[in-house]
Parts: C-alpha cells; structure tokens; sequence
C-alpha cells in the first residue's frame, strides 16, 4: 500500500510488508537476504534487505521460503529491512514447543536441519542441547539437580549432587 511520495513523486512505504526469502547467499555477509515482497513489488524481481536485530553480535538468518517481515527505512524501497519472521502454519513451529504444555512453551533455537537449543521451565527439562536427531543422538541435558551427556549410541554420563553415573550404570561413583 503505498501511503504517500516523496519529493521526486516515487512512492513511500510505510509499515510492515509479507515478504518470502529467496536468497541467503550474501556476498557481505552481514545477514541481508534477497527477498520478494508481492505487495511492493508485484511480479518484479526480488531486492535485498539488511537485518534489524535486537542486539548486536546476534547473527541467524533464515532459510530460503521462509516468510519474513520487510519494512523499508522512511519508506523508500531502496532501504529495504527485514525485521522477522512470521509462521505460515503449525508446520513452522518447532517440535518442543507443540510438545510443551500450555503456558510451558520453551524458548527453541533451531537451524533447519533440527539442530537445537531449548530452554524449558518445565521441571526436569531445563536447557537441552542436541542434534538433529533428537532424544536418539547426541545430546546434552541440564537440569537443576543433574547433567546427562550422551552419544545417543548407548554411551552416557550422568553427574548428580555427588556421584557419577556411566552408561546407565555400568559404572557409578560416589
């Protein structure tokens, strides 16, 4: 929608704009991606856009197709930003976060292939770090009574107030 011209007549756009990400292959490496945004664009070619981010030193840009939020900077075109990203569906939404009760969502960190962080207030949970393969491969769990590494091939340590556990018993410290 555009909502007012600038001096030279070109069109400004002011807001938030669905947009799809086409590209992450940035040549400056600062996170901008190359997306299409049909309702500025239209059928034309995509255009980049830099990211806005909470903080600085915070780098993750999302995969191709991913629906993102473009804003453009005092609404020229030429300054695109992309803000975000919004769900298209359920499919969008990390795992642990539809497996988690209401009002217990985790915070999730995943890349595309299910490499992920998630941080959990549910008791037992508490910070989890493992691979794509879930509970079934390697894996590291935090609580707040104990800390369980495992390989996912059967090998595991488990360390608990005082003792030591290791694959599942096979040898205990104490």
């Amino acid at each position: 929608m555009v909502n007012v011209r600038d001096d030279v007549g070109r069109p400004l756009f002011h807001g938030r704009y669905r947009g799809t990400v086409e590209s992450v292959e940035d040549l400056d490496d600062t996170g901008r991606l190359l997306v299409r945004v049909p309702d500025v664009l239209g059928d034309d070619p995509c255009l980049w856009a830099s990211p806005a981010n909470p903080v600085a030193g915070h780098y993750a840009v999302p995969p191709k197709g991913t629906g993102v939020w473009v804003e453009f900077e005092a609404g020229d075109i030429e300054r695109a930003v992309w803000s975000g990203a919004w769900r298209g569906s359920r499919d969008d939404v990390p795992a642990p976060v539809l497996a988690a009760p209401p009002g217990r969502k985790p915070i999730v960190v995943e890349t595309p292939s299910h490499n992920r962080i998630v941080i959990s207030d549910v008791p037992g949970e508490g910070l989890v770090l493992e691979t794509g393969d879930g509970a079934k491969g390697p894996r590291i769990v935090l609580t707040r009574t104990e800390i369980t590494l495992s390989t996912g091939g059967g090998a595991s340590i488990r360390l608990s107030g005082k003792s030591v556990t290791v694959n599942g018993g096979a040898l205990s410290v104490d």
